[in-house]
């Protein structure tokens, strides 16, 4: 990371980075293309239509300053990017999952995952911890309602 950053940012160069950006940049573009391009949205189970409902609702139906022809048309240019953006990021967890197996990763050619999200359980919430007199207080007041 602290190299992609000195070679995007610093625009730090040598042929080793060079060749390391170039391999990362191939196993980036095979990665996308194999979302876009070998994973059927037949795979993909439709997006509910509760959901969309929901985001419609949200929407009000008419402005003071645009015209209803021009609210309908931006209403459907958002529904196509929903519904684009839902099924991109469904069949990306679908790679996602398939490139935990070290083997198919060898098989795919795809050595990286990008931008992956934490296995349930693995991504702990490291939060303020409460000090001593916050724990004695909230025990007290657990002591008088008991």
């Amino acid at each position: 990371m602290a190299e992609e950053l000195a070679y995007v940012v610093q625009g730090m160069r040598s042929p080793e980075l060079e060749i390391k950006m170039k391999a990362k940049r191939t196993c980036y573009d095979r990665y996308r293309a194999y979302i876009e391009n070998e994973i059927s949205i037949d795979f993909v189970a439709p997006i509910n239509h509760d959901w969309i409902t929901d985001i419609l609702d949200l929407i009000p139906h008419q402005l003071q300053y645009v015209e209803r022809a021009q609210m309908e048309n931006m209403i459907n240019l958002m529904l196509n990017e929903i519904n684009r953006d839902y099924y991109d990021a469904v069949r990306k967890a679908i790679l996602d999952y398939v490139l935990k197996d070290e083997t198919e990763r060898y098989r795919i050619g795809i050595m990286e995952t990008f931008e992956e999200v934490k296995d349930y359980g693995e991504n702990l919430f490291a939060g303020i911890e409460p000090d001593d007199d916050w724990r004695e207080h909230v025990n007290l007041a657990r002591d008088e309602i008991a």
